[in-house]
């Protein structure tokens, strides 16, 4: 896979939006498929080299998960799954974070 230079294209993003106060989710609700790809690499690159983090993509279900090359949320936290019923978990503590 190619490296994404994200300095670059979050210069732009970051001075498109300087004087607006928009939230992020709202931005990507109005990118196609083609920019929210691109914007969710050019994010995750970011993150990773100027934050020194790991972003995860995750969704609610596994078909949704596959088809954004991403991770359910049961998968990401590794949560059992008991189907016809509801599971019991344990509290996550401040630790973890």
């Amino acid at each position: 896979m190619n490296k994404i230079e994200a300095a670059g294209a979050m210069v732009e993003f970051r001075d498109a939006l300087a004087n607006e106060k928009e939230d992020l989710a709202v931005v990507a609700h109005l990118m196609n498929t083609d920019q929210k790809r691109v914007f969710d690499r050019v994010l995750k690159s970011w993150v990773k080299e100027n934050l020194k983090k790991e972003l995860a993509v995750c969704t609610p279900t596994g078909i949704a998960a596959f088809n954004i090359n991403g991770l359910s949320l049961h998968r990401l936290l590794q949560l059992p799954i008991k189907h016809g019923g509801v599971q019991g978990y344990k509290s996550i503590n401040d630790d973890f974070w």
